[in-house]
């Protein structure tokens, strides 16, 4: 549906890294989620199996789909994620979280690589939200 971006062709601030998500990161994933509920909500309502479950739907992709952004100790400190599997491009949305301590170095914002999310231009649905009539 949408060209790859590819990953080499990512510039990150310096000491970090952008990597395709495996499966094995599902647990940091869900920790740095968990930090986001935490400061929003005051509690935390993700969890580790119901995350793991949403990437091993038929269809989706997290090697294509979800973009892990590492520290140089290799930490989690941002992820990001477009549900693209649907047949109707207005369906899918993107998703991304950084984690506190590294806000405001440019990892998050919408025109960042997290906000592109491996893909090599917006998606369809950010394309066309601004055209619809408000109600």
């Amino acid at each position: 549906m949408f060209q790859e971006l590819e990953l080499n062709e990512i510039t990150l601030p310096a000491g970090f890294l952008m990597r395709p998500a495996q499966l094995e990161d599902v647990e940091a994933v869900v920790a740095l989620r968990q930090i986001w509920e935490k400061k929003l909500t005051g509690r935390t309502e993700s969890t580790v199996e119901e995350e793991r479950s949403e990437w091993q739907e038929p269809g989706y992709d997290i090697a294509h789909s979800v973009r892990i952004v590492e520290n140089e100790a290799g930490e989690v400190v941002a992820y990001g994620l477009i549900w693209d599997s649907m047949p109707n491009p207005i369906n899918m949305w993107l998703f991304a979280r950084v984690h506190p301590d590294y806000e405001g170095l440019g990892l998050g914002h919408d025109r960042s690589p997290l906000g592109e999310c491996g893909h090599g231009k917006p998606s369809a649905a950010s394309r066309l939200m601004p055209k619809l009539p408000s109600v």
